[in-house]
């Protein structure tokens, strides 16, 4: 079996809001292979968008192991990762290609 080119275990992330502690995941787990292809299904708010940003590299989890890449095929996140917000930030006196880049 080949080595994961993701691999997550154990993932947990929390926020603070007021004095509250609010779980955003906890325990997530999951690997996945060179080639695959992968979608993250759930209700709104279950963590879906936090768990693609500790992916990403733009939110610290708290607890847990993200492995991202592999000895021949190292990751970098400024060449590998590209994002598409949930709500629209397109800026509407640039153009389509600055908005993107």
């Amino acid at each position: 079996m080949p080595e994961p080119f993701i691999h997550l275990a154990g993932i947990r992330k929390s926020y603070r809001r007021g004095g509250d502690e609010h779980l955003a995941i906890s325990d997530a787990s999951f690997d996945v292979l060179p080639g695959e292809l992968v979608s993250l299904v759930g209700p709104s708010g279950c963590g879906k968008s936090t768990l693609l940003k500790i992916l990403a590299g733009l939110i610290p989890h708290d607890a847990g192991e993200v492995r991202i890449g592999s000895p021949t095929h190292p990751f970098d996140p400024t060449r590998d990762i590209g994002m598409v917000f949930q709500a629209p930030l397109l800026l509407k006196w640039r153009r389509i290609l600055d908005n993107v880049l």
